[in-house]
């Protein structure tokens, strides 16, 4: 079942003519519809825009609209809850701070396999 048949809305989500074919191939790619929690295209957005932010600072402005699209999406089109996207944003600060000391050990001899 997708995520908008367990819960009861008012009103169902109507499309255009690709919405059913759009919407199979989303929910048959997907095991566990009703897991969400981080919202893992908040966090890869996010990382992908702080990583812009760094190393291509000119294409941010650009990039941000689209992100926030894509985030605003997940919720309005019923694939995450408020919290999910929450979650999702503290993770990828969490990974931003965490990424240059985790690479560091990486590069150490005494880690890598």
């Amino acid at each position: 079942p997708a995520l908008a048949e367990l819960i009861v809305y008012p009103f169902a989500m109507e499309g255009v003519w690709a919405t059913d074919w759009l919407r199979g191939a989303i929910e048959g790619g997907n095991r566990m519809l009703w897991d969400s929690m981080p919202s893992g295209h908040t966090c890869l957005t996010l990382l992908v825009v702080l990583m812009t932010r760094r190393l291509m600072p000119r294409l941010l402005w650009g990039l941000v609209p689209l992100s926030a699209g894509l985030i605003f999406g997940t919720v309005y089109l019923r694939y995450h809850y408020g919290v999910d996207i929450v979650a999702g944003a503290l993770l990828a600060l969490l990974l931003n701070v965490a990424s240059p000391r985790l690479q560091q050990m990486w590069r150490s001899p005494g880690l890598r396999p």
